[in-house]
């Protein structure tokens, strides 16, 4: 014969004292089966991913899974639904201690855990009081999340970045937390390449192949992990990862690249709107220039209002600090029918620096204008002398 199933409300609990319960009335499917616990965190796998030669694994689904946990700190806003039990049910706020309160069991310390490990814990302190001890944690409101980029950028620094929540992610004890791509929780985090337009976007020199990001995980401690962003650039949307609160980011420099693979970058999302360029010499407004990125050499020269009637437009010197720390130098002409090439009209990087210098005509009639100009000190004495003798006649 089966045995009936009792259910006791919050009320009847509290009002009986808890520890006066008659034996009788507890259920005995609760008595028959063991409080349930918080799921065992995952060991780390050990075999390693693998890597680009960095020496740093890449993503793969083992590491993926570890690194994807959204977990829980200060200034979430959670929603705790324990089934059947509206007291003990609703929204709370992790406070700044990493607490939040629950009747019954008081003050539960969440920080660190991931939404399903939090749904594990309170499930198990509060199943001494529940017949069915099931009970979900969902993330409500995330909290504003701080990351580090340095490195290869235009504004290295510390960034706080606000999430873009489109759905609620949820974990209970019965089920896990779902998500894209290992992301767990469901909050739709500021992405990699939105927080490098943040920071102003790469640099010329960015090595965009082996961009390392390090992050606290769910196991404990931190684990750093590469992303390949030109793996991105050709259509893996993957390495696009979400970050989380107190993710640091470091761009390294490129030892190589080629006049290809720098067009390709300068045009990327995550590189920035616009770049500056030097122009100095004969040229109408000398000085830093504004331009889009790939903007062709002679775009950079119109920029700086063309050349002057002294300059020599044949002859116009293209500086470039290269990836190996070289400065490279070309001389170009400076056609405006150019189209956009590689050898008469290359796109410009950051940092360039355009030389219009003068033509040989020009250069020799201020040679001889300077000269006239020193000879006129030494003539201009003489003549006065000779119409001060002339006077004294």
């Amino acid at each position: 014969m089966t045995q009936p199933f009792y259910h006791l409300p919050l009320s009847v609990l509290l009002l009986s004292g808890l520890g006066g319960l008659a034996p009788e009335l507890v259920s005995p499917v609760l008595a028959q089966t063991a409080p349930a616990q918080p799921a065992p965190a995952q060991p780390l796998s050990t075999q390693n991913p693998p890597s680009s030669g960095s020496g740093i694994p890449s993503l793969d689904a083992n590491l993926r899974q570890d690194i994807g946990r959204y977990l829980l700190g200060a200034g979430d806003r959670i929603k705790v639904n324990v089934f059947d039990v509206e007291e003990l049910s609703g929204e709370q706020q992790v406070l700044p201690d990493g607490t939040v309160t629950l009747p019954l069991i008081g003050s539960v310390n969440v920080e660190g855990m991931s939404l399903e490990a939090a749904a594990g814990r309170l499930a198990q302190l509060l199943s001494p009081y529940l017949v069915r001890n099931i009970v979900n944690v969902s993330l409500v409101s995330p909290r504003p999340l701080t990351v580090a980029i340095v490195g290869e950028v235009n504004r290295p620094g510390s960034y706080t970045l606000n999430f873009n929540q489109d759905s609620r992610g949820s974990s209970g004890t019965n089920g896990a937390i779902g998500g894209i791509g290992g992301v767990q929780g469901g909050a739709n985090a500021t992405t990699l390449t939105g927080a490098l337009q943040t920071a102003g976007g790469i640099t010329a020199l960015a090595n965009v192949r082996q961009i390392q990001v390090s992050r606290v995980v769910a196991s404990g401690g931190r684990r750093t992990f590469e992303i390949n962003l030109w793996d991105l650039m050709k259509g893996d949307i993957s390495q696009d990862v979400r970050l989380f609160d107190g993710d640091s980011i470091n761009i390294p420099r490129a030892t190589t690249l080629t006049a290809q693979e720098s067009t390709e970058i300068a045009g990327a999302s995550f590189s920035p709107a616009t770049i500056n360029v030097q122009v100095v010499g004969e040229v109408v407004k000398p000085g830093n220039v504004t331009i889009r990125p790939n903007a062709p050499f002679t775009e950079a020269v119109v920029a700086a209002g063309s050349i002057t009637n002294d300059g020599d437009w044949r002859r116009v010197e293209l500086y470039r600090l290269e990836p190996d720390g070289r400065i490279s130098r070309r001389t170009l002409r400076a056609d405006l029918n150019q189209p956009l090439n590689e050898q008469s009209n290359p796109p410009l990087r950051s940092r360039d620096v355009i030389v219009v210098r003068p033509s040989f005509g020009s250069s020799i009639l201020r040679g001889i204008s300077t000269f006239g100009n020193a000879l006129s000190g030494v003539v201009n004495p003489i003549f006065l002398f000779d119409r001060i003798t002339d006077l004294g006649k």
